[in-house]
């Protein structure tokens, strides 16, 4: 665990005024909360995304959740989930009038999906946005993922603390609970949640991920993940079959829905789909139409549906 979260715990935070959210913060707007993924925090994140200013510009009220990506997927939904049960109640139900939308980056579909399906703070979410997530789990063997982390950790000079036994690394290879049942078993089993929430779930189809400069390093570590995940459509790092939520849960669900089709799929990767700006108006206009349906600005909705998802 990293020394700010062991201060400060898990925290879900104010996107405009970057600090711990309040109960006064939750208001009558749209209301968004960003989850970052695996080997992230709230500092990467908020620096990476660019959807968080353009849903504040069509009038969505932000948060994002910043937690310990390494500490378990099933306790990072469980300290968000009992952070809006706290919420909703100091703030008079408005947790529960606004129903949030929680979008989620790579293993936060995963946060996203356990709060929905697993927790009581469930009936509250009105959808869910994937980008990226490994539906299915991670493809990796143990030592794989810790060579992939290193190759991360060593590229972006920060977050790090990684181990290969650690909660979040047995659960995305659905290792964990060896007496009991793995997180990733109770997510396939106990999805009638998803019949009430919407969910979208977007894949790229870019075959490779940067690494930092050097061309060797990129070539050696692509090529190990490229062999370990065969000859399937991947993002770099998730391959589409998994990155599906159509294909993970059920096809016949109509709540379910996914995005692939869209202009420049296979020029974008794993890393970098959540800057991409077909891929977020598309994102837009699929809230608009699906969750929102007028409740955000006029003027920015009209600009955002330029674009839509196919």
């Amino acid at each position: 665990m990293n020394n700010s979260s062991a201060r400060t715990g898990n925290e879900l935070l104010h996107f405009e005024s970057r600090s711990r959210a309040n109960h006064n913060d939750f208001d009558t707007r749209p209301t968004v909360i960003l989850i970052h993924g695996f080997t992230e925090s709230w500092t990467k994140f908020d620096s990476s995304i660019s959807l968080g200013p353009q849903l504040t510009n069509i009038g969505a009220n932000v948060f994002c959740y910043n937690y310990d990506s390494y500490n378990g997927i099933n306790r990072a939904a469980i300290e968000l989930a009992e952070l809006l049960v706290h919420f909703n109640i100091l703030s008079k139900g408005a947790i529960e009038k606004n129903q949030p939308v929680l979008i989620s980056h790579s293993m936060g579909g995963l946060v996203a999906r356990t709060i929905v399906q697993l927790t009581e703070a469930g009936k509250y979410i009105s959808a869910i946005v994937t980008f990226g997530t490994p539906h299915s789990g991670a493809f990796v063997t143990n030592r794989l993922l810790s060579t992939i982390v290193r190759f991360i950790e060593f590229s972006t000079m920060g977050y790090n603390g990684f181990h290969p036994k650690c909660v979040s690394a047995k659960e995305l290879m659905g290792i964990d609970n060896e007496d009991c049942i793995p997180l990733l078993t109770h997510l396939s089993t106990n999805t009638k949640a998803l019949e009430k929430t919407k969910v979208l779930s977007i894949s790229g189809g870019k075959k490779f991920l940067e690494f930092g400069s050097n061309p060797g390093v990129n070539f050696l570590a692509n090529s190990i993940i490229q062999k370990n995940i065969g000859n399937f459509d991947n993002d770099g790092l998730v391959p589409e079959y998994s990155s599906d939520i159509k294909k993970i849960i059920s096809n016949t669900n109509e709540n379910l829905h996914h995005n692939n089709n869209y202009s420049g799929y296979e020029q974008v990767n794993h890393t970098h789909m959540t800057e991409h700006q077909v891929i977020l108006n598309s994102t837009l206009v699929w809230l608009q139409k699906n969750i929102w349906r007028g409740e955000t600005s006029d003027e920015n909705s009209e600009m955002a549906s330029a674009e839509s998802t196919r």
